[in-house]
This record gives structure tokens, C-alpha cells and sequence, in this order.
């Protein structure tokens, strides 16, 4: 049987995990899969990500995706931040996405938890790595399991957030820092020192400014 006409109705009984996630999540219904055409998560096709851009700051946002999540749709952080802009869960219900479409968030939404994180890369990996489910059935299972998956969500919620940060402190390299390392991190250490503010970052979130700011030089 070729695995990508397999449906709902096919599936083995050891699959009722997925399969009761696919059957009450209304985009597995025949006439809704259509949405799925244009973004595959399963593409890295940088014209895809693109056009999930809105207007405000467009360039450098694309930029934060990139340093984020090198483009991957379906990245998941040892803290359990999601998709192309690395969303934690409360940051993401902040910005529009509800929390109820966010994998177990009323236990794990608090902040960075390891094992948040690797819950959640499991849950994924059991759904990436099923081959009964063609591409748009898998990506359809993901976006049922947490909702930032949804690439056009994501980087809804994503970019809200950042052009909030922006708008904030008026500040390209603040705004960036806070957006990766939280913006109670990064005014302590700003508060602390203006002028040597960025010597007081994490190796991860200096890492991440260094992604921004190199990606928009190779792209002048």
C-alpha cells in the first residue's frame, strides 16, 4: 500500500495516539488540507518563509528567524521553545496564540524546563519519524500537537513580540537580546552597565546577536 494515500481508517490499531489527534483536529478534513499546498514544513524553501513576513521591520525579523532556528520549522529548544522564531510557551500565549493549542501548557508554561523540552522533541519526533503519515499529514499532526508549529502563527506571534521589544527600548541590539534572553535578563545587565552591557550576555544570546548582525551584513 503506498504509504501516502494511507488515511485515517488505515491506521493500525497501536497508532490510536495519533490517530484520535488527527481525527478531532479539523484540518485533517479533506476540503481544509489545501492550506497546507503553499508551506511545507518538510521544504526548507526560503521563498516560503518569506512570504510569511508582514510589512514592519520585514528584513531584520527574517533575520531573527534565521538566527533563531536556521530556518527549521520544526526546531524545538532544550527549553521547549518552537518553530522559526522560538517561541516559549508563555511568550506565544502572550502574542496570540491560545493556550489551550499549546502542548501541555497549564503544567509547563512557566519558563525554561528541560524537561519541557525534551517531552515536547519526543512528542515530535514520534510524529516526524511515522511513516504511515504523508508530509501534510504530519505536518497537520504537529500543528494539532502545539500550535506553534503553524509556521504563519508562529511568526505572527514572533514578530508581535519583537516589534513590541523594538518599539520598547528603541533599541536594535536590545530589542534582539531581550527578545533571546528575556527582557528581565537584559535590562538587569543593561541597568547594570550601558556601556559594557553585551560582555554581561550569555554565550548563547551573544552568539545569536553575532547570527543577526552577520546575516545582514552578507545580505547588503
Amino acid at each position: 500500500m503506498n504509504p501516502n494515500s494511507i488515511g485515517i481508517a488505515d491506521l493500525p490499531k497501536g497508532n490510536i495516539w495519533l490517530r484520535e489527534r488527527l481525527e478531532n483536529y479539523p484540518l485533517f478534513k479533506e476540503d481544509a488540507r489545501e492550506e497546507f499546498n503553499e508551506i511545507s514544513i518538510f521544504k526548507h524553501e526560503t521563498r516560503n518563509i518569506e512570504s510569511l513576513l508582514m510589512p514592519n521591520n520585514k528584513n531584520l525579523i527574517r533575520n531573527v528567524i534565521y538566527a533563531e532556528s536556521s530556518d527549521n520549522y520544526y526546531e524545538v529548544s532544550r527549553c521547549g521553545a518552537v518553530g522559526l522564531m522560538q517561541l516559549m510557551p508563555k511568550t506565544a500565549v502572550e502574542n496570540g496564540i491560545s493556550p489551550d493549542r499549546i502542548y501541555k501548557f497549564e503544567e509547563y508554561g512557566a519558563g525554561c524546563d528541560t524537561t519541557y523540552g525534551r517531552m515536547l522533541i519526543a512528542a515530535r519526533d514520534r510524529i516526524l519519524n511515522d511513516n504511515l503519515f504523508n508530509d501534510k499529514e504530519k505536518v497537520i499532526a504537529l500543528i494539532d500537537l502545539d500550535e506553534r508549529f503553524d509556521p504563519k502563527k508562529n511568526v505572527a506571534a514572533g514578530s508581535k513580540y519583537f516589534n513590541a521589544l523594538l518599539s520598547r527600548y528603541g533599541n536594535e541590539e536590545l530589542a534582539l537580546a531581550a527578545y533571546n534572553w528575556g527582557s528581565t535578563n537584559v535590562m538587569e545587565v543593561y541597568r547594570r552597565s550601558e556601556e559594557r552591557w553585551k560582555k554581561h550576555l550569555p554565550g548563547e544570546t551573544r552568539n545569536f546577536l553575532m547570527r543577526v548582525q552577520s546575516r545582514e551584513k552578507m545580505l547588503e
